[in-house]
């Protein structure tokens, strides 16, 4: 494994330049001493907030559009429901990142390097490792080790294979999980609620999310080498979580200038409704989550759209996930579940993944607080549960989430047609930004199309 290069000196910060500057000035003058603690409270809830609008971008947005969660009815949605999306839609995603998640956590990195703060590093390099992923399983290949090119005038960054990126997100998972094991209990300076929104300080909870994190890279390289096997001992071994009253989300609190991306967008913009596919599998299953994940339109019908069809009077997404205070999922306890059952199927403990799969389903229903034991008896207590079973349920469970499209490039499920089937398969990746077309010409992969793989997503799964 290589080592990861970590990003130590101060040239990410406006701030650090300042300081700088003022000092060649004035020699005479006393400079204050740097807040770093301060900044160090203050990009923390900043990089949680962007990375939970990073989860409502096109990027994510196109990403449930392919799996016919989503459809597209008009504007930027539609062509991407369509199959056309156009290199200039990826810009923001790709700039909200890099401007406003990336470097923010590197220059919270040098911050906490300062005041050896083990417990803020530890948060710091498991956000590092969860955004990595889901840009590169976007886009696979994309620029880490040289990211900083960015900010120097006239350089431009080349990219890492994804092969090597997926090293760095276990190294930066590691590092953190072990930086979160060694923090002083009794430091003075520590994360808590007003600087964590996420899980107000407590340490235990971010390492189960990191080794949650660290499941979904290994079922990657797991699916690439055609081998699970291994993952029976992570999961024994791994602390993960015991109920859905640990999920990692985002909190809003309905006010206007903290609601929901989800619900602010189909509130304002209205460019997507729910997808065909989605509520017909609600309905015919009369899933009692129904009702939560999907809003009755102006017919009082849950109606979705079907991939081209650009149903303008379809149904937009529940209350349960887009509500002003509706919270954001990163993470969950059906998901680790869902994950047990499959990995346990996989590795022929049948026994231990249906109970697995009984207690996935019975944890997205309690998160949705609509518990059905008559329905639950019929299509959560399965005998003999099969993996497409396991990946219909998690598509379910995991709904608006951005691992739904890596399982389906995983697995094949669920078993979705389409749009103009004769003529395409469903995308398995992004288009570069046209920025980077532009002005990095040299590095970035010219060549790449919405239906070609990424380096894990292995050629025998169609």
């Amino acid at each position: 494994m290589k080592t990861l290069k970590i990003f130590s000196l101060p040239k990410f910060s406006l701030f650090m330049s300042l300081l700088l500057i003022t000092a060649a000035c004035d020699l005479e003058t006393d400079t204050p001493e740097p807040d770093y603690e301060g900044q160090v409270k203050q990009l923390l809830p900043r990089v949680q907030r962007n990375i939970a609008f990073m989860l409502s971008t096109d990027m994510v947005r196109f990403q449930s559009i392919w799996m016919q969660q989503l459809a597209g009815v008009r504007g930027i949605p539609e062509s991407a429901d369509r199959y056309e999306p156009e290199n200039i839609h990826m810009d923001d995603s790709w700039n909200l990142y890099y401007n406003n998640i990336f470097f923010q956590l590197k220059d919270m990195e040098y911050y906490v390097n300062e005041l050896e703060s083990q417990s803020f590093r530890g948060i710091s390099r498991i956000l590092e490792a969860y955004t990595l992923l889901i840009m590169t399983d976007n886009w696979g290949e994309i620029p880490y080790s040289q990211a900083p090119d960015y900010l120097i005038s006239g350089v431009w960054p080349e990219y890492d294979q994804q092969e090597d990126i997926l090293e760095d997100i276990l190294t930066l998972l590691t590092t953190g999980i072990s930086d979160l094991e060694s923090a002083d209990p009794n430091a003075s300076f520590a994360p808590g609620p007003e600087s964590d929104h996420l899980y107000a300080g407590h340490l235990n909870q971010w390492i189960r999310a990191a080794n949650l994190f660290r499941l979904r890279v290994l079922l990657r390289l797991a699916n690439y080498h055609q081998d699970y096997s291994n993952l029976l001992q992570e999961i024994t071994e791994m602390d993960l979580y015991s109920s859905s009253g640990q999920n990692l989300y985002y909190p809003f609190d309905g006010s206007a200038q903290n609601s929901n991306p989800h619900y602010v967008y189909d509130y304002h913009v209205r460019n997507t409704r729910v997808g065909k596919f989605f509520v017909d599998l609600l309905k015919e299953n009369d899933d009692p989550r129904l009702t939560q994940l999907v809003r009755i339109n102006t017919s009082n019908e849950y109606v979705g759209s079907a991939p081209g069809q650009s149903l303008y009077g379809a149904s937009f997404i529940g209350p349960s996930l887009a509500s002003p205070a509706s919270p954001l999922v990163i993470a969950s306890f059906a998901e680790v579940l869902f994950i047990k059952a499959e990995i346990y199927y996989r590795n022929n403990q049948q026994a231990m993944a249906d109970q697995a799969f009984e207690q996935a389903v019975k944890a997205s229903l309690d998160f949705h607080q609509v518990e059905d034991p008559e329905w639950e008896a019929e299509y959560a207590e399965v005998e003999n549960v099969s993996l497409e079973q396991i990946m219909n349920a998690k598509y379910i469970a995991l709904f608006l989430q951005p691992e739904v499209w890596s399982d389906f490039r995983r697995t094949g499920y669920p078993q979705i047609t389409p749009y103009e089937p004769e003529e395409h398969h469903i995308p398995r990746r992004q288009i570069y930004p046209v920025t980077e077309i532009q002005n990095n010409t040299e590095n970035v992969p010219l060549d790449i199309t919405i239906f070609d793989r990424v380096w894990w997503d292995h050629e025998n799964h169609d």
